[in-house]
């Protein structure tokens, strides 16, 4: 090989490097469960959600409500539907997580990782306690996890609104699939039964989705993914090994599943 063959060789490499950043920050939405892949974040952080902004929120959250909590898991959640609107205490016992809130209309948005603390005596929540969470009615959380988090409030706003999934029909596959064709469109809590790896999740074929953008979830062998959107012509791959048992969630905003796909 000539020296000039090498420098180009080398420029290419380079080009290809530029545009695999650009991909992952820039385009699609490529998600992993980091914690489970042994990614390391360094310095825990949790001052940027408690320095979140709420000027631009649309309007006040009520005052009054009902006490209510929950231990959510990873996975995709919607206020309204799997959570009611309340300002909320934000807690972790154990382990890490990667913990974003978005929400649209309010302009509210979060992303940060959040941490268990182990003493002597057991597991505390002093040190990841995170007050005055405003989640209102149809904001999204993503939860990468392979522990709880717990989301308690004093004002929740009840009822939660949602219909019970028409869809009962789980499926197990080992294999690329197609949506519409090997499953019906839905909403899924995913189970990794075997194996561990990756689930890509390909929109680029699906309707009146633009080109680009998958999903990357990363799991590893008897976890739970809560609330995956499969919409028709979606392409979905399995890493070899992979044994994953998709089971329709129990409730769902509405039949409409590129609704909720918006969130993404």
């Amino acid at each position: 090989m000539s020296k000039n063959d090498q420098k180009t060789s080398k420029a290419q490499m380079v080009v290809l490097l530029i545009l695999a950043v650009i991909t992952v920050c820039g385009f699609g939405s490529i998600i992993y469960q980091y914690f489970d892949k042994g990614y390391d974040f360094g310095v825990v952080d949790v001052t940027r959600f408690n320095t979140l902004s709420y000027e631009s929120a649309t309007r006040e959250l009520s005052e009054t409500g009902v006490d209510f909590s929950v231990s959510l898991g990873a996975g995709y959640y919607t206020v309204g539907v799997h959570i009611p609107e309340g300002r909320y205490s934000v807690f972790m016992k154990s382990g890490k997580a990667h913990v974003i809130f978005d929400d649209k209309e309010n302009g509210i948005y979060a992303d940060g990782i959040i941490t268990g603390d182990e003493r002597e005596d057991g597991y505390d929540y002093i040190e990841n306690d995170m007050n005055d969470i405003r989640l209102y009615k149809g904001a999204f959380i993503r939860i990468y996890t392979s522990e709880q988090i717990l989301f308690t409030t004093t004002n929740a706003q009840m009822p939660l609104e949602y219909i019970e999934n028409p869809n009962t029909e789980s499926k197990t596959f080992s294999k690329t699939f197609i949506v519409g064709e090997d499953i019906a469109a839905g909403i899924y809590d995913v189970e990794c039964a075997e194996g561990s790896g990756d689930i890509i999740i390909d929109w680029n074929d699906s309707k009146n989705i633009s080109d680009g953008e998958f999903d990357i979830i990363g799991m590893n062998e008897s976890e739970i993914f809560h609330n995956v959107v499969l919409i028709e012509g979606t392409k979905v791959e399995l890493d070899k090994g992979m044994s994953v048992k998709f089971v329709p969630c129990e409730r769902i905003a509405s039949e409409n599943y590129n609704d909720f796909y918006e969130n993404y």
